[in-house]
């Protein structure tokens, strides 16, 4: 009886060792059930007919999506450009109206999960580029 009692003693003492090493061991479930942060650092650098966009990265996405309005606040708007690679941080949008005010908010998404929305930025595309005047100096 007692030999019986000391190996139930053991397995119980292996069992709660082992309990305690499994907790000590990531789990790679835990990356996909934890929450994602919202791409912070938001920038929209105008640009002709169009804007560059840049974020910091957000750990464990698996692509963004940008939102944007013309004018309006966007947070209430469907995502308009979907599925920019996870590897990029940086966007060029195009084909925007010279003048008008666009407003955009990006968010980071792993499977169905999405993020919170980042800060909204406007941004105003200028009609045309800038350029420099080079003068001829000959005389």
């Amino acid at each position: 009886m007692s030999k019986l009692l000391s190996i139930g003693l053991v397995l119980m003492a292996m069992l709660q060792g082992h309990e305690a090493l499994s907790a000590s061991q990531p789990d790679s479930s835990a990356l996909q059930n934890s929450s994602l942060s919202a791409p912070l650092s938001l920038r929209a650098k105008p640009e002709v007919n169009g804007a560059l966009l840049q974020w910091q990265a957000v750990n464990g996405a698996e692509h963004y999506r940008i939102y944007w309005e013309q004018g309006r606040d966007v947070a209430s708007y469907s995502p308009t450009l979907d599925s920019i690679s996870a590897d990029r941080i940086s966007y060029h949008v195009r084909d925007l109206s010279p003048g008008a005010l666009y407003k955009f908010v990006v968010s980071a998404v792993r499977s169905s999960q999405e993020s919170p929305l980042s800060i909204q930025v406007g941004v105003t595309p200028p009609a045309e580029e800038k350029k420099q005047m080079l003068q001829d100096s000959a005389p």
